[in-house]
């Protein structure tokens, strides 16, 4: 199970994940949120989870795919943007 934070570590390092069986509330909107942008595939049931994993490995094109859409919809120096926010507002 992967939360927020490690999901998108994983997509900036262009790891294709597999959410399983998320925590309700949070959790699931963070799996749905990677999921409906086809950065993740998600499922509670093992052998779905299975399978994709299969299909992660020996299939070039299906984890291209989830790997060209990490690198589509993740803002990858968010930290930096949040750095220079915070130390622009602190000097006002």
């Amino acid at each position: 199970m992967l939360g927020g934070l490690s999901s998108t570590e994983a997509a900036i390092k262009n790891i294709p994940i597999i959410h399983t069986a998320p925590i309700p509330g949070c959790e699931s909107k963070n799996a749905e949120f990677f999921k409906s942008r086809f950065m993740s595939f998600s499922s509670k049931y093992i052998i779905r989870q299975l399978k994709a994993a299969a299909k992660i490995c020996s299939d070039d094109f299906y984890r291209c795919k989830i790997i060209q859409a990490q690198k589509e919809n993740i803002v990858r120096d968010s930290c930096d943007k949040i750095y220079r926010l915070l130390t622009e507002l602190n000097g006002r």
